[in-house]
């Protein structure tokens, strides 16, 4: 389905005209807001996302991510086939307090915001002494906002498997029903909804088919670093 096919069922769904551009833009929106609402009820498989980055000798911080992120999962020195450990503000500075450790990377730090690029802040422990690192990152992306460039792409082509259409579809026409005041329908709509986020849950826990996952144990006690 393309988002400008969500758009006009939006509101055929809510008994408004699909080619009036402000009901479009206000559709548009509620689909918006029901894939964010959407986005933190499971751990989705959908969300996951890859990507690499090299380093740079004598460069400690990184922005190798543009779209937004809701959870890292793991860092990965692919060049020495080491897992990197993830810490925390106050291990970051206990560590390396004038930040001034280089050599062979062993830590990763997210740094927030980067107030230049307003991308997310990837930072490196220690400062790495060549150009020749790859480091794998596997985090869960947060979709942007839709906006009307959007409109031609299919849901596949902006990241949301088919059984979530449905979901967010029958979502955002019972928000648009709510505001017009219809809350009997929007009631229905979101029943329809409710139904069809269950299948799209219980579709997200076999997606990979029959995984093991090992018994939970403190993970304060696996993380050592030595400095």
């Amino acid at each position: 389905m393309l988002l400008s096919e969500a758009i006009t069922l939006v509101l055929s769904r809510a008994g408004l005209d699909p080619d009036t551009t402000d009901y479009k833009d206000r559709a548009r929106q509620y689909l918006s807001l029901a894939l964010a609402e959407v986005s933190p009820m499971a751990d989705w498989w959908w969300l996951d996302r890859t990507t690499t980055f090299t380093t740079t000798s004598g460069t400690r911080d990184y922005t190798p991510i543009t779209t937004n992120v809701s959870a890292f999962h793991s860092f990965v020195d692919v060049t020495n086939s080491r897992v990197l450990n993830i810490i925390g503000t106050s291990t970051y500075d206990e560590i390396d307090p004038d930040q001034d450790d280089s050599g062979t990377v062993e830590a990763v730090y997210i740094g927030g915001i980067d107030s230049t690029a307003n991308e997310l802040l990837i930072s490196l422990w220690r400062t790495p002494s060549d150009s020749s690192t790859s480091i794998r990152i596997r985090y869960r992306a947060d979709i942007n906002e839709f906006t009307s460039s959007d409109d031609g792409s299919d849901f596949l082509q902006l990241g949301i498997p088919r059984i979530i259409e449905n979901v967010i579809t029958h979502h955002a026409t019972s928000l648009y029903l709510e505001e017009e005041g219809d809350v009997i329908q929007a009631d229905r709509e979101s029943q329809r909804q409710g139904r069809v986020l269950g299948a799209a849950l219980q579709q997200n826990g076999n997606q990979q088919g029959n995984r093991r996952y090992p018994p939970i144990r403190n993970r304060g006690d696996d993380l050592v670093i030595r400095y």
